[in-house]
């Protein structure tokens, strides 16, 4: 709740959420956005996981999305008449093993390998890969940071590999509005979460950028990149795209209502009538004909089902926790003003 209330402050369309620790894969909606996660299995120990809000004015445009493994997510999505994917990734942190390195590595290449070449392709997600600062380069930035580390190195061979650009670098801000996570107690910062794109792109990209503001109990802060996409016209006045939207919902009938025998009598008499008024044609447009007469059959004699919303409200929310949290944000954003050592505190134990 806490989270989606601060995507919602800030008007975030699409957002990289990593290290859930939620199990299993799936998508769910809520008020304003649409979840699609990726875990580990229901049976094992709760770690890594990552999952992609997009929000609900976008719902028709989701073509398909696919759950990778705990670590990668992708959605692709139709808009301004382009094909975008948007893959979400939590990265293996730089201490562990090179295996798990170069399995998640390899995981994200064959993805890349897949995917045409006219389709864009905007990576997010914290990678835990210090990329340091490069002038006159096509893969890094002169705006970074100056710390490489391992997944640093291999990060930027990855994006060389397949022609991405990591946008964090190529603008100019404050220390501030540049390092996406820090450890106060041991004055540690990095810059680890990253928003990549591809060299050769369509896409207008005008600002990359930490906001400090959004908080939600996390040693990370918010990295917030502002994408622009030119509307790109069909080559031809009329033409449709021939991938169709995957429906997110589908109409439900009162199936139930098949045990008495009228109720099946007059479905059936209702198919009847329809299905002999379908004409000849190709196998594609026989089944859509075919489809369109069993669900006309189907609302006529059967009904629709009331879906009824779903609660998007946790059981265990209510009004005196959201005063705290209202608080502790206060308490936050005086902290990061003063940087003293009691407002710090009571942060803390806020």
């Amino acid at each position: 709740m806490e989270v989606l209330g601060e995507l919602e402050r800030l008007k975030i369309d699409i957002a990289a959420l990593t290290e859930t620790k939620r199990k299993g894969q799936g998508m769910e909606e809520g008020k304003n956005y649409i979840q699609i996660y990726s875990g580990v299995n229901k049976d094992q120990r709760a770690k890594c996981g990552v999952s992609l809000l997009i929000k609900k004015k976008y719902k028709k445009c989701i073509k398909e999305w696919q759950y990778i493994n705990e670590r990668i997510v992708q959605v692709q999505i139709r808009l301004n008449g382009h094909d975008v994917n948007i893959v979400g990734v939590y990265a293996p942190n730089d201490d562990a093993d090179d295996k798990q390195k170069e399995n998640f590595y390899n995981t994200l290449g064959c993805m890349m390998d897949k995917n045409s070449s006219r389709k864009e392709i905007i990576i997010l997600g914290d990678l835990n890969a210090r990329t340091g600062s490069k002038r006159n380069d096509a893969v890094v930035g002169p705006h970074g940071e100056l710390m490489i580390n391992d997944s640093g190195s291999r990060l930027i061979e990855y994006c060389g590999q397949y022609g991405f650009k990591i946008m964090n670098g190529f603008y100019q801000h404050r220390d501030i509005h540049r390092y996406t996570w820090t450890q106060t107690s041991r004055k540690l910062k990095s810059i680890i979460d990253y928003i990549i794109i591809k060299q050769n792109t369509q896409c207008k990209p005008q600002d990359v950028r930490v906001y400090r503001g959004a908080e939600c109990g996390s040693d990370h802060y918010l990295i917030i990149a502002k994408i622009y996409l030119p509307y790109r016209k069909r080559r031809n006045e009329g033409e449709v795209d021939k991938e169709e939207e995957i429906k997110l919902e589908e109409p439900r009938y009162k199936t139930t209502s098949l045990q008495q025998d009228s109720i099946r009598f007059l479905y059936v008499m209702r198919v009847a009538k329809r299905v002999p008024t379908i004409e000849e044609g190709n196998p594609e447009q026989m089944y859509e004909k075919l489809k369109v007469a069993l669900q006309g059959a189907a609302y006529e004699a059967l009904g629709q089902e009331e879906v009824l919303p779903r609660k998007t409200t946790p059981e265990w929310w209510n009004t005196e926790i959201g005063e705290q949290i209202a608080e502790k944000k206060v308490a936050y954003n005086k902290w990061q003003i003063t940087k003293g050592v009691e407002d710090r505190e009571k942060y803390i134990h806020a």
